[in-house]
């Protein structure tokens, strides 16, 4: 909780760390956002928070007791993510941070109106983050850039080449994401939970909301039908374990609990992400109920993400 006598200071770090042309010269409408934005597991910003990043004190920004278990944090590069809280690439991201123990602005984004992204002209898709003053565009792109900094802070295994990782893109989102967008959007009432959180978007009136969502949901059934036909999708959740157990057999030819051994992989980072974007949803915990290893896994790989290191106003 930041106090009224710390407004100031705490409007201070969210500029340095959400350093867009949107939110620069839009400061009421970031203001705005914050009415609907998710509240993290456990708020990090306090006072002593607040003083270090005003002082620039490098690698003690982060409160000792925030810390990840694993390595140590590096200086966190100022950081915002524009994104879809259900996005499986913008989750993927959003794991990476966690596990780097990496302080993050989070911006939830229209999917209809996507005007919290009109600074991007000629890019309407997400996630986009804005990385110390560089937009990059896609999640593969922010977890390359994120593990190029931070690699040598043993936060996530090393070893693995560019083709490796973009291997597992490949794997994740073709064997994994879509039975998982098929299952967690199979009927009416899955949609409408899909696309839930537009109707918590305070910033806009509450009939531009309602409508919203029914678009969102109108828009996720028939993607979900398409996907369905495209890849003749029957039976998700069969898929979907099929795929975590294709996963978890590479993962046990290596010492540990991680596919990475001691250490989450970035191969970890995609899997877990992408479950962890929907993990309310049915098909996850059915997945996690009947699958005691791919239970142990995510276990482990929530230890290892912590609390979410998500700054929110």
């Amino acid at each position: 909780h930041v106090s009224p006598s710390n407004q100031e200071d705490h409007r201070t770090m969210l500029s340095r760390l959400a350093r867009t042309p949107a939110l620069r010269v839009r400061g009421q409408w970031a203001r705005r956002l914050s009415q609907f934005r998710p509240k993290p597991r456990d708020q990090h910003v306090t006072e002593e928070f607040l003083d270090r990043v005003d002082k620039g004190q490098g690698e003690n920004i982060i409160p000792q007791d925030t810390k990840s278990k694993i390595g140590t944090p590096l200086t966190p590069l100022p950081t915002t993510l524009f994104a879809y809280p259900t996005c499986p690439h913008c989750n993927k991201v959003t794991a990476m941070m966690d596990i780097l123990g990496h302080p993050y602005v989070m911006v939830h984004v229209n999917p209809i109106s996507k005007e919290e992204i009109s600074f991007s002209k000629d890019y309407k898709k997400v996630p986009i983050a804005n990385v110390a003053d560089d937009e990059i565009r896609g999640s593969d792109s922010i977890i390359l850039r994120l593990h190029e900094e931070w690699e040598p802070y043993n936060k996530i295994a090393k070893g693995m080449e560019k083709g490796e990782f973009q291997d597992w893109v490949s794997f994740v989102d073709e064997t994994l994401a879509r039975p998982l967008f098929r299952a967690t959007s199979l009927t009416w009432e899955d949609a409408l939970k899909y696309t839930s959180y537009v109707r918590e978007m305070e910033s806009y009136p509450g009939y531009v909301r309602w409508f919203h969502h029914m678009v969102a949901t109108a828009f996720t059934r028939v993607g979900s039908n398409r996907v369905a036909k495209k890849f003749k999708i029957t039976n998700p959740d069969t898929d979907i374990n099929n795929a975590i157990n294709r996963f978890l057999d590479k993962c046990d030819e290596n010492s540990g609990p991680f596919h990475g051994g001691t250490l989450p992989s970035l191969a970890d980072v995609l899997v877990f992400g992408t479950l962890r974007s929907v993990e309310k949803f049915k098909a996850v915990q059915t997945l996690l109920e009947r699958n005691e290893r791919a239970k142990a896994w995510y276990s482990s790989m929530e230890e290892a993400a912590g609390e979410s290191k998500a700054i929110i106003e």
